[in-house]
């Protein structure tokens, strides 16, 4: 169910019918290569969640846009907003959506980028008692799945941004969207210049190894593997839409928590 194509008669019946639960992909606008949209995270989030509700009734959010993206704010086209402020419009969204009905809020990430992110979101919700659950999906493909994928696809040759399999699901979704022609290879390859550091985390390592934003040659992409891939992502965030729609143990647990709290 579309949030911004339902009236408000539509809406008030989507409420009910989606037992309260709301889907609400998050992407990010970002160089994929130069061969996949900006959009590309955001348009197989939405894709994925539009596919699960048809399957599982949820009423799916129009998106969140604002991916933490810092490290690629060296090219046109990235949207890279303030972290802080992405974490005030997130809640406030989430504010609104349960105001409407909808207290079992499902983040449907699609951003590598953003997963920690998500999840210290997740975490932040036990700052004040809030009268909704947030849920992060992350449970896009399991090891036996990606096996399957591999067994009848091949595997990938390294990668993780604009490879072979984010290009075969967004060949899955819209061919047109892909354009190989632009495809440089050489470009995906990690340049290894933090490889002397062991054992910690800095934020500029992705610059480090993958300036051009680019991790992973595509070449072989398909939309036969895409779909066998988001068959697995639909099918394993219709499970998780069912087991929200039947916990109610969350909710009980935060007015369990802020009681013990306050």
């Amino acid at each position: 169910m579309n949030w911004e194509k339902l009236n408000i008669v539509e809406f008030q019946n989507a409420v009910a019918t989606s037992k309260g639960v709301c889907l609400l992909p998050m992407g990010c606008l970002e160089k994929h290569g130069d061969h996949l949209p900006l959009g590309t995270d955001l348009l197989c989030a939405r894709d994925v969640a539009f596919r699960a509700a048809d399957i599982e009734p949820a009423v799916v959010f129009p998106s969140y846009p604002f991916g933490q993206v810092s490290e690629v704010r060296h090219f046109p086209g990235t949207i890279a907003v303030d972290a802080r402020l992405q974490m005030e419009v997130l809640q406030a969204l989430c504010d609104e959506i349960a105001r409407s009905g909808l207290r079992k809020i499902i983040l449907v990430n699609g951003h590598g980028g953003s997963t920690m992110m998500a999840r210290f979101f997740a975490q932040s919700q036990l700052d004040r008692r809030r009268d909704y659950a947030v849920y992060v999906f992350e449970h896009w493909m399991t090891a036996e799945q990606a096996q399957k994928v591999y067994d009848t696809h091949g595997k990938p040759d390294g990668g993780g941004h604009a490879d072979l399999n984010e290009t075969s699901l967004v060949m899955a979704q819209d061919p047109a969207l892909v354009r190989m022609e632009n495809v440089k290879v050489e470009e995906s390859r990690p340049l290894g210049r933090l490889n002397h550091l062991r054992g910690v985390y800095t934020g500029i390592g992705w610059y480090a190894d993958y300036p051009h934003q680019f991790a992973g040659s595509p070449v072989g992409a398909t939309p036969e593997r895409g779909a066998m891939m988001r068959d697995f992502y639909v099918a394993n965030l219709v499970e998780s839409i069912r087991s929200v729609k039947l916990d109610n143990t969350a909710a009980e647990l935060q007015g369990e928590f802020f009681k013990r709290c306050e």
